[in-house]
């Protein structure tokens, strides 16, 4: 049993950074069909299979949600919307389970509180004050990292439908509001409020507490790293302002989209954010993977009227991303497979 936890524990920690980086960028693949195009039906099915993967949506939460505060039915942006999982106007419905983590997060911060100021037995106090440390601020940049994309997406989608009445659109509205003051502020306000400090980072209390946002970042090369968590973030607010806001011009998408993989490779070449050189090394395979779904998805415009080419094109674009899928998946067990061979060599 022992050496079973053993085992379970290296897989944990030596696989979440890298299946957090896949699902970040699946999270960025899986928004691309958002555009003014037309998706062929093999490739749609596979971008709503993965968009469950990508927005750890394993259960149907959304007509609960819906019945609980009854709001009427409501119908999906568009087509392409409703194919890759955005089947309703409102922000709490496309959140799917990320409600249920968002709720159970604010569960845990009042259950903190509670056993930390109002209890009266100290180890009920003691138990408070490290689960609101660990809440405060790591978990909750976690989360927000993330969940990012899905909660930018699902907030502007809700904004072109604000309604005040009855209760349960005015509580959705409020919501929705609330969570766009969360998005601006996290890499405007809080990315600020990191860079004018990054000369803590060495002090131990303020790099604990924000350790999350340094996170495999090599703070020897200066504050210009912050560069790649706060792009990280506007970047994701970029490609939900694309697919929302601008849904009748293509052409603009793919440029502006073009525009952010460019810059994210000039911060990976310039300033060399990360400590770990294989890290670095996948983001530019990423950010190459993006670029050439990108180009089969040109082919589903008017560009290319043959309906039968842009269906060969579909299975072209799945074998892109399956590519992507594949690497990391190795690079996954490889990592898997040095810690538990270095755990029993002791």
């Amino acid at each position: 049993m022992m050496a079973g936890n053993l085992v379970l524990g290296f897989i944990l920690s030596a696989s979440l950074n890298q299946l957090l980086t896949m699902i970040n960028t699946m999270q960025l693949v899986v928004m691309l069909p958002l555009f003014k195009i037309t998706v062929p039906a093999n490739a749609g099915m596979f971008f709503s299979q993965i968009m469950q993967i990508a927005a750890f949506d394993f259960f149907e939460t959304g007509p609960y949600i819906d019945a609980l505060l009854g709001l009427p039915p409501s119908e999906p942006l568009n087509a392409n919307f409703e194919a890759v999982g955005f089947e309703s106007l409102y922000l709490l419905h496309n959140m799917g389970t990320l409600f249920i983590a968002f709720v159970a997060y604010f569960t845990l911060v009042l259950l903190a509180f509670f056993c930390q100021y109002i209890c009266c037995c100290e180890r009920v106090k003691y138990f408070g004050e490290n689960l609101r440390k660990k809440l405060f601020f790591g978990s909750f940049i976690q989360i927000i990292f993330e969940s990012y994309s899905i909660l930018a997406v699902s907030c502007f989608i809700n904004l072109t439908r604000l309604s005040w009445s009855p209760f349960g659109e005015v509580l959705m509205s409020l919501t929705t509001i609330g969570f766009l003051i969360l998005l601006l502020a996290f890499p405007f306000g809080y990315g600020t409020y990191i860079w004018k400090n990054f000369n803590r980072f060495n002090v131990i209390e303020f790099f604990e507490k924000h350790s999350e946002f340094y996170k495999e970042l090599n703070m020897r090369h200066g504050p210009m790293v912050l560069l790649q968590p706060i792009w990280f973030l506007v970047r994701r607010l970029v490609l939900a302002t694309i697919v929302v806001f601008l849904g009748q011009t293509a052409i603009w998408q793919i440029a502006l989209m073009t525009l952010t993989v460019i810059t994210q490779v000039i911060i990976l070449g310039r300033v060399e954010p990360f400590v770990d050189k294989n890290k670095m090394y996948f983001e530019f395979f990423s950010e190459t993977i993006v670029m050439l779904v990108m180009y089969t998805l040109i082919c589903f415009t008017p560009f290319l009227p043959d309906l039968e080419m842009r269906f060969r094109l579909g299975y072209i674009c799945i074998g892109i991303i399956s590519v992507h899928l594949l690497v990391s998946l190795f690079i996954l067990g490889k990592g898997i497979f040095k810690d538990v061979r270095f755990a029993y060599s002791r």
